[in-house]
């Protein structure tokens, strides 16, 4: 049998802990969740080359943060490269 003071003292830790890393590597979205590290990652990885090459893509890549500039600071908190579209 567990003690229930223990058990009640490991579980608490484990939320703590839980809270703690949720707070660094994931953002919530609503009723959704993205771990940013891994949508950090991958959109690092994503490089130039993957991305559209007609003028049009080219000028939305290098004017929209300065057009959207609060959304591009909330798309960022989510690890969200707003100049590499999805």
């Amino acid at each position: 049998m567990i003690c229930p003071i223990s058990y009640k003292e490991e579980t608490e830790s484990v939320r703590y802990f839980a809270k703690r890393n949720r707070a660094k590597n994931l953002a919530v979205y609503g009723d959704r969740t993205m771990n940013k590290f891994k949508t950090e990652n991958y959109y690092r990885e994503l490089n130039k080359d993957s991305l559209c090459s007609c003028d049009y893509c080219r000028n939305y890549y290098k004017e929209v943060k300065a057009a959207y500039p609060e959304l591009s600071d909330h798309l960022a908190g989510m690890g969200v490269d707003i100049e590499k579209p999805f």
